[in-house]
């Protein structure tokens, strides 16, 4: 895993230094890809998106031994949604299907997600569009059918995205603080990082290269995959598909990832009526 790493070290800088190198944009997700836009999606306007994601021999968080585990994820839900000038909402949820060596195959819950990234400043010419986006994992994947932690887990991160027409770089930087499961006590805190670059194919398809991961924290839990896939429009539509290599020893061998994004306009809450009462 040591050449895998270094390689994954020097993608990374290289996808830092796009992103901080000096038009405004519409926000996006980036899938197939984890990491996020910096741009605010607008007002009562996002995204929902079906999808299904495979990892082949991805470890737990907190577990340490080698159980080859598998897990497919179907469906995995998403919606992201303008909720004011600076803010967005986001939430998440995937229902699983695990396997792993010694017992046969389960079906389950997995876990919840939920955020909210607030619009710092805006994509100008002298600096790249900056987001501060906090969110949480709620407990609801069951730690003793392994399916998860059943602990809470929050993260804080910095995002950053700068637009160079058909060229977009992405680049996320915060802490994951993940908290142990069954009779371990405390928490793990970890530096956590997302770093990519999309490439426009025409007006809307788009190819797209990343990396992924955390580490500083205790090895059960650092995790690193190089990232890529393609982003092709179906209609108003768009339909993602990628595939992911590991490059730390507890994250996936490797894994492919898959969906349909539909754009999302929701109703105004307060009414106007057409006419005034005399």
């Amino acid at each position: 895993m040591r050449h895998h790493r270094s390689f994954a070290i020097v993608l990374f800088a290289a996808l830092v230094h796009f992103s901080l190198v000096p038009g405004s944009v519409e926000a996006e997700n980036l899938f197939p890809l984890g990491v996020q836009d910096a741009h605010i999606a607008s007002l009562n306007k996002g995204e929902f998106r079906v999808g299904a994601a495979y990892h082949s021999d991805r470890h737990n968080l907190f577990q340490k031994e080698d159980a080859n585990r598998r897990i497919l994820a179907l469906p995995a839900l998403s919606l992201n949604l303008g909720l004011g000038e600076r803010i967005e909402g986001q939430i998440s949820y995937s229902y699983l299907r695990l396997q792993r060596d010694g017992q046969g195959t389960r079906w389950g819950s997995g876990d919840t997600f939920f955020g909210f990234k607030l619009g710092l400043l805006p994509d100008c010419p002298k600096n790249p569009a900056t987001s501060l986006m906090v969110s949480t994992k709620l407990p609801n994947a069951d730690d003793g059918r392994d399916f998860g932690t059943d602990e809470a887990d929050n993260y804080i991160d910095l995002l950053l995205s700068k637009d160079y027409g058909a060229v977009s770089a992405h680049l996320n930087l915060g802490v994951a603080i993940l908290g142990a499961p069954g009779a371990q006590e405390g928490q793990d805190d970890l530096l956590r990082y997302a770093a990519g670059l999309r490439f426009a194919i025409g007006e809307r398809a788009a190819f797209l290269v990343g990396v992924q991961g955390m580490d500083l924290g205790q090895s059960a839990n650092q995790r690193g995959a190089v990232q890529a896939g393609l982003r092709i429009p179906l209609g108003r539509a768009v339909w993602d598909i990628g595939g992911s290599v590991g490059y730390v020893d507890r994250s996936e061998e490797w894994g492919l990832r898959t969906g349909v994004s539909l754009p999302v306009t929701m109703p105004r809450l307060l009414c106007q009526a057409p006419w005034t009462s005399s």
